[in-house]
């Protein structure tokens, strides 16, 4: 293949979905959290995931303490990412609720960079599913890309293609004038044939630039 499909995935450990709820609510409040802690910091390239009747997504960055100001750290730990995303546009209904989802640093509005952790908080309001969640989440660093390579045998593929090019135009091109006198018959012709006896047909066979054509002889 002139091209592949290379990316390099994320190593990471998934922590959730924990239901959150007030202190005075008993039934659950149709939000959760599902944190994703990276092996070490590093910048994101996409979150990829199946969705299991979750309504929709928000996320949320915890940048590397170590490449943060500590002004930074003191006004927020946590940054949202994204506020918002949409994953089954109506949730009593089952349209998207079991499909792939990607989310990019274009869905963003701050940069995916130097990140330690990502939480992920998810919503259902909807009554008729009691369990949502998400599910196969990967992350990878950039995002799909092709790359080109150098194919060992091009010479010989060129050299096929431009030989069926050949074959292909030889053949639209050909008549069955150029190769075959086809005559009609005289009616003197047709008379001696009707009273000498009948012999069993035989096939003749004519070659003609690729093609072989079978006629029978007039009786």
């Amino acid at each position: 293949m002139d091209g592949l499909y290379e990316r390099e995935a994320l190593q990471f450990t998934v922590k959730g979905p924990i239901p959150i709820k007030g202190d005075d609510e008993v039934d659950l409040s149709g939000v959760s959290a599902i944190d994703i802690t990276l092996n070490e910091p590093t910048a994101v390239g996409e979150l990829v995931f199946r969705n299991y009747y979750t309504a929709t997504i928000a996320v949320l960055i915890l940048y590397d303490k170590s490449k943060r100001s500590e002004k930074a750290d003191r006004k927020r730990s946590w940054s949202c990412s994204v506020t918002q995303k949409v994953l089954m546009p109506n949730p009593h209904l089952e349209t998207g609720s079991h499909d792939v989802f990607s989310i990019t640093p274009s869905d963003s509005c701050i940069p995916w960079n130097d990140i330690s952790v990502m939480r992920l908080i998810l919503r259902q309001p909807s009554p008729l599913w009691i369990t949502f969640k998400i599910e196969e989440v990967n992350l990878y660093k950039d995002l799909p890309r092709i790359i080109h390579r150098p194919t060992a045998d091009s010479k010989e593929l060129d050299k096929l293609l431009i030989l069926l090019k050949r074959q292909t135009v030889s053949a639209l091109n050909w008549h069955p004038s150029q190769s075959i006198n086809i005559s009609v018959p005289s009616s003197a012709d047709v008379q001696s044939s009707s009273s000498s006896p009948k012999q069993s047909p035989s096939c003749e066979q004519t070659s003609c630039g690729g093609y072989e054509i079978h006629r029978l002889p007039y009786n």
